[in-house]
């Protein structure tokens, strides 16, 4: 019987112990994903280079076979203030801290130290494919009339595929998101209520394959944020930009999607420097298309 390519379920949890199954379930863990694609061997192909008095090809050996994964979740908030997303476990295993204040909002900010990992399930219509020990990196994606996505990228362990059904899913903590929209939104750059169009950030988290004799892990090595956003240009009297570039200020940036308590997520960063500006248009009326690097740490928070 062929394989249906759209019976796919992701679930993830987050580990106690790095590298050890925390044995995910449909019920409790399973991730609402969009553009999900398994990599379920990434390794370094190494040539014997022999001579044997031939031409031809040689025999390939396969050095730090680990997984990669790539998937996107919809932004959304949790349904309740102060009640951690369903993507939480995702976001610690990409360097992230959780803060909930109860009640209140929840906080995601990048981590320097003792980063968190992630086990996931990949089920391929009756195939599992184990990913332990992994950490990865966020994309995010706000644009005007479209839907706000996350992208996620993980390297993890690998572990053989097994025969197994495909789990049932509850989806319940993930919640219906919102096309962005001015009704939904606002943004703040500079001090400045600049009107955007698309705003991206790419937290970029460095991992690599790490592995010793006695020792293979997945380790973060550095995170360099940056993005672009695309405004409305302002005039010169309103705001100049151009000004800020060239000064190389560092710039307060905060971004809202959502108005009512339990669907609000919103990013915010002291530091944003912003690159040099490109002009395009929309409907006729001229943009700027800016991209920027945050110098120091962003805050996601979800209330």
């Amino acid at each position: 019987m062929a394989l249906k390519v759209r019976n796919k379920i992701l679930l993830a949890k987050s580990e106690v112990t790095y590298g050890t199954d925390p044995v995910p379930t449909g019920a409790a863990n399973a991730v609402l994903t969009r553009s999900l694609e398994l990599t379920a061997i990434e390794a370094e192909e190494v040539e014997r280079e022999l001579l044997r008095g031939t031409p031809g090809n040689n025999p390939k050996l396969l050095a730090g076979v680990h997984c990669a994964l790539t998937f996107q979740v919809e932004i959304q908030g949790a349904g309740a203030a102060g009640t951690a997303p369903g993507y939480g476990a995702i976001l610690k295993g990409c360097a992230h801290s959780e803060t909930i204040s109860a009640g209140v909002d929840v906080q995601y900010t990048p981590v320097n130290t003792n980063e968190g990992s992630t086990t996931f399930y990949v089920y391929h219509d009756g195939i599992l494919h184990k990913i332990t020990g992994a950490r990865g990196s966020v994309k995010y994606t706000f644009a005007v009339g479209g839907i706000p996505v996350m992208e996620f990228t993980f390297i993890g362990l690998y572990n053989a595929p097994i025969a197994q059904a495909n789990p049932t899913g509850t989806f319940t903590a993930f919640k219906a998101p919102k096309v962005v929209s001015n009704a939904l939104g606002t943004f703040s750059l500079g001090g400045f209520a600049a009107k955007l169009e698309t705003f991206e950030l790419d937290v970029a988290v460095e991992r690599t394959y790490h592995e010793l004799i006695g020792a293979k892990s997945i380790e973060v090595t550095d995170r360099k944020p940056a993005g672009t956003l695309t405004i409305e240009e302002p005039t010169l009297a309103t705001k100049d930009y151009w000004a800020e570039v060239l000064a190389e200020n560092e710039l307060a940036v905060s971004m809202q999607h959502g108005n009512v308590a339990g669907s609000i997520v919103s990013i915010t960063a002291q530091k944003l420097q912003l690159g040099k500006p490109s002009r395009t248009e929309k409907n006729g009326v001229s943009m700027l298309q800016i991209p920027f690097t945050v110098n120091d740490d962003y805050i996601l928070k979800v209330a």
